[in-house]
């Protein structure tokens, strides 16, 4: 799968939004809103490129903040005096600001929608052999001997197994990030849970053992 570069993707949806529909930053005319050549195309075609970008983003809610970042620009300058002029062209501009906020709280939604179906995580807390800290510890081991490639970063990690655990991915993100063996203090996890891991990786260096 192709690697997704978030500033490129910030950058991208940040300047179709302003060549768009923000005149001073815009090689648009002032007058051009009044057109219904932009009515009709330029404008259907922007909001067509903005959310064909938006829904082809992996589902993860670091999008969303990009897209909260928008939104918020959007409504400083729909409610600002600072960004208002007189005459038609602007009213027509601020027609556009305001019929886009609009759009994006739609496509917003939608991506937040399929985050969350994505996300969704059946229990089977009662069908695993670990608790959330014992999983907690094992996860961290297996960073630091390298099982898991400890570039990734440890949302991803967390969600991961927040599926294959059914433990809330925020509960073993906060756990594991920035943590390190050489302290183990810092894990703040009890010796019952040390002892219960070891005892589980004995037994599946036992098990591997039968077999050859």
């Amino acid at each position: 799968m192709k690697s997704i570069n978030l500033e490129d993707i910030i950058s991208k949806l940040n300047n179709l939004v302003e060549e768009t529909l923000y005149p001073e930053r815009s090689s648009i005319l002032d007058t051009q809103y009044g057109d219904a050549g932009f009515q009709t195309r330029l404008y259907p075609s922007f909001i067509e490129e903005f959310r064909k970008i938006c829904l082809e983003l992996p589902l993860h809610n670091r999008y969303l903040e990009i897209l909260d970042d928008i939104k918020a620009t959007l409504e400083t300058k729909i409610g600002s005096k600072k960004y208002h002029k007189t005459g038609n062209n602007f009213r027509n501009q601020l027609s556009y600001w305001k019929k886009f906020l609009i759009e994006l709280i739609e496509i917003r939604n939608e991506l937040e929608e399929r985050i969350i179906e994505k996300n969704k995580v059946i229990d089977y807390r009662g069908d695993i052999s670990l608790t959330r800290d014992e999983l907690i510890l094992l996860i961290i081991y297996l960073i630091e001997y390298k099982v898991i490639n400890p570039n990734i970063d440890k949302t991803d990690i967390a969600e991961a197994f927040s599926i294959l655990s059914g433990y809330k991915a925020k509960q073993i993100r906060d756990r594991i990030s920035g943590k390190s063996l050489q302290d183990k203090s810092e894990l703040g996890l009890s010796l019952k849970s040390y002892g219960k891991v070891r005892d589980l990786l004995s037994r599946i260096l036992e098990d591997i053992k039968k077999e050859f």
